[in-house]
C-alpha cells in the first residue's frame, strides 16, 4: 500500500497525519496563523512525491434533493451545472451526486447536491497545496465516507441515523438505505462524557423533527440512531439516550467499527477523526468536492507512477526473456555434448562392428557403383507400356478404329560397342595404389532410353464404301496420335488408293469389303 498523507481541516485548525503500511500516524497540527500556514508551506513542499487526502469536517456543509430531468452526455452536464451555480454559485467546492431516477411519471433524475460553503477557508489551504506542486488527490467530507462506513462495518436500515463524536463536534448523517441525504455537524460546548450524552439525546430529537418536517422520514416509521465513540463514553450515552416510538439507539465502540471494516492496525483516539481519516486512506469515493485543476498534480504523479510501474514491467520482461535466452542457450549446450558423445559412441560401435565384418572381393565403392548401374538399368529399360497407353487414349476417341494387330520394336545398340559408329567407351583409371578401380556406368556403356517403334495393323468399320469418311477418320486417329509431341506417326499402307498413278476402275465389291490399314509411330524418349 501506498504511502500517503491525510489532512483533517476543521473549522479552527488542519492536522497532518501520514498513513504508512496500513497504519494512521499523526504528524503535526497547523494552526490558522501566519506561522501556521508558513510551516504547512513547507510541509506540502516536502509532500510532493506522496498523495495527499483533505478531509473536511465542517460545519459550512449543505445538502440540497432534487429532481431533474434525465439526460446524457453534454446536455446532462450542463444541466447539473447550472444546478450547481443555482444553489452553490459562490463555492468552488461543490459535487452533484446521482441518487436513482423516479419509479413513475417521466423517471426523472433524484440528484443530491451538495458543498462546502465555507469555500474561502478550504481553498486557503488547497491553494498552498497547489504553489508546492502536491499531489492532491481530492477533498472530501465525513458525510460522503458515511454511506462507505457503513457497508464495510455491515451496519444497514431502511432509515438511519450515524452520530459520530469528533473533535470538532458532532456529526449527524441521515441514510436511506445505502445513500446519504442530509449531513450536519454541531459544536459541542465540552467534551465531558455526560455533556456530549446530553447533547447526542437532545440533536436525535431535533434531527428527528427535521426530518419528518422535511418528509425524508415517514410519520410513524421508527429511526434507528447508531451512536460512534470511545468505549468509556458508551455508558454515559446508554444513560442519556433512551428509546422511543421513533428512535431506537445503537452504541458501538470505535475499534469494533474499526475491525469490522478491516482496519487492523487501527489506533482510536477518544473521536472518530481517526476513523473517517483511516477508511478514506483505505479507499477514497469515487467523487470529492476538488476541481479537476486542484487535482492536477495528483494525476501527473499518477501518471508519472504508471511509467515507472510500464517500464519497470518491461525491465522485468527483458531480464526473463534474457534468463529464458540464456537457459535455452546452455541447454542447447549441453545437448550439443550429449550428441557429440552420442556419435562418437556410435563411431566406435560402428568401427567394432565393420571390423569383424568377414573380407570381401570388391571395395564399398565399387558397391555403390553396382547399384547406381542397376538403378540406370532399371530406369532405361524399354518398355511399351508408355506407347500402348498413347493408342489406347486415341481409340477412345475415335471407336471406329480397331487393331488387328501390333508390333512393338525398341532399338537399344550398346553405347560403345564395335560396329556401331560410336565410340568405344573410356577406360577407368587405375589408382594410385593399384587397387581395382571402380565400376562405373561409362565403362559398362549402358546407353540412355531408346527409341521405340510400333507398327499398327487395323481396319475401320463400317466401311459401307464410303471413302470420304474412312480417310476422315484415319485422319482423325493420327491426330489423335500426334498430340504427343514426341510421337512421329507415318501410314504405310492407306486403306484406299488415292494415288493420281493409279488407273480409274469400276468396283463392284459388297458393300461388307473392310478398309485395312498399316500406321507405325515412332516414340522418341526426351533426354
Amino acid at each position: 500500500m501506498f504511502r500517503k498523507h491525510l489532512l483533517y481541516l476543521s473549522n479552527d485548525h488542519l492536522t497532518a497525519y501520514r498513513w504508512d503500511k496500513g497504519r494512521l500516524f499523526l504528524v503535526t497540527r497547523f494552526e490558522n496563523s501566519d506561522d501556521g500556514r508558513e510551516s504547512f508551506s513547507r510541509f506540502a513542499a516536502a509532500s510532493a512525491s506522496t498523495p495527499i487526502y483533505l478531509l473536511a469536517d465542517l460545519i459550512e456543509e449543505d445538502f440540497v434533493r432534487e429532481t431533474v430531468p434525465h439526460a446524457l452526455g453534454k446536455t446532462r452536464r450542463g444541466l447539473l451545472e447550472r444546478k450547481l451555480n443555482q444553489h452553490y454559485r459562490e463555492s468552488a467546492f461543490r459535487l452533484a451526486t446521482f441518487q436513482g431516477r423516479d419509479k413513475e411519471g417521466r423517471r426523472d433524475d433524484q440528484m443530491l447536491f451538495s458543498a462546502l460553503t465555507n469555500g474561502e477557508w478550504v481553498g486557503s489551504w488547497v491553494d498552498l497545496l497547489t504553489k508546492a506542486k502536491a499531489p492532491l488527490a481530492g477533498v472530501y467530507s465525513p458525510a460522503l465516507l458515511s454511506a462507505n462506513l457503513l457497508k464495510k462495518s455491515a451496519i444497514a436500515a431502511d432509515h438511519l441515523l450515524l452520530i459520530s463524536v469528533h473533535s470538532c463536534g458532532l456529526r449527524q448523517s441521515y441514510l436511506q438505505g445505502a445513500q446519504v441525504k442530509f449531513s450536519r455537524l454541531t459544536t459541542l460546548a465540552s467534551q465531558n462524557p455526560q455533556d456530549i450524552a446530553t447533547a447526542v439525546a437532545e440533536e436525535s430529537k431535533k434531527i428527528e423533527q427535521f426530518l419528518a418536517t422535511s418528509r425524508l422520514l415517514p410519520r410513524g416509521r421508527t429511526m434507528s440512531v447508531v451512536v460512534l465513540d470511545h468505549d468509556d463514553n458508551l455508558p454515559s450515552l446508554a444513560r442519556a439516550c433512551s428509546d422511543t416510538a421513533t428512535l431506537a439507539f445503537r452504541f458501538i465502540d470505535t475499534k469494533m467499527v474499526a475491525q469490522a471494516a478491516g482496519l487492523k492496525a487501527f489506533s482510536a483516539e477518544p473521536f472518530c477523526d481517526t476513523l473517517f481519516l483511516s477508511l478514506l486512506a483505505q479507499g477514497a469515493p469515487a467523487a470529492g468536492y476538488a476541481k479537476s485543476e486542484q487535482i492536477k498534480f495528483y494525476r501527473l504523479w499518477a501518471a508519472r507512477l504508471g511509467l515507472y510501474g510500464a517500464s519497470g514491467a518491461v525491465l522485468v520482461a527483458g531480464l526473463l526473456w534474457t534468463a529464458s535466452n540464456v537457459h535455452d542457450s546452455l541447454e542447447f549446450d549441453d545437448q550439443k555434448v550429449r550428441a557429440d558423445l552420442d556419435r562418437q559412441r556410435l563411431d566406435r560401435q560402428y568401427e567394432t562392428v565393420t571390423g569383424q565384418f568377414p573380407k570381401t572381393p570388391t571395395t564399398p565403392d565399387n558397391m555403390k557403383t553396382a547399384v547406381k548401374i542397376y538403378e540406370a538399368i532399371t530406369q532405361n529399360t524399354p518398355m511399351p507400356d508408355a506407347l500402348l497407353v498413347r493408342i489406347s487414349r486415341a481409340l477412345q476417341t475415335v471407336p471406329r478404329v480397331q487393331i488387328t494387330k501390333l508390333k512393338w520394336v525398341a532399338d537399344a545398340p550398346m553405347a560403345g560397342a564395335a560396329g556401331d559408329g560410336t565410340a568405344p567407351a573410356p577406360a577407368a583409371e587405375v589408382p594410385p595404389d593399384g587397387t581395382t578401380p571402380p565400376i562405373t556406368s561409362v565403362v559398362l556403356g549402358i546407353p540412355g532410353k531408346p527409341e521405340q517403334q510400333v507398327q499398327i495393323d487395323g481396319e475401320i468399320s463400317p466401311f459401307m464404301l464410303d471413302y470420304r469418311s474412312v480417310l476422315d477418320t484415319l485422319e482423325q486417329f493420327k491426330t489423335e496420335l500426334e498430340k504427343d509431341k514426341t510421337v512421329t506417326v507415318t501410314l504405310v499402307t492407306p486403306p484406299v488408293d488415292i494415288r493420281s498413278v493409279r488407273k480409274i476402275t469400276g468396283n463392284t465389291a459388297p458393300l461388307g469389303e473392310k478398309a485395312l490399314f498399316t500406321l507405325k509411330l515412332k516414340w522418341k524418349p526426351i533426354p
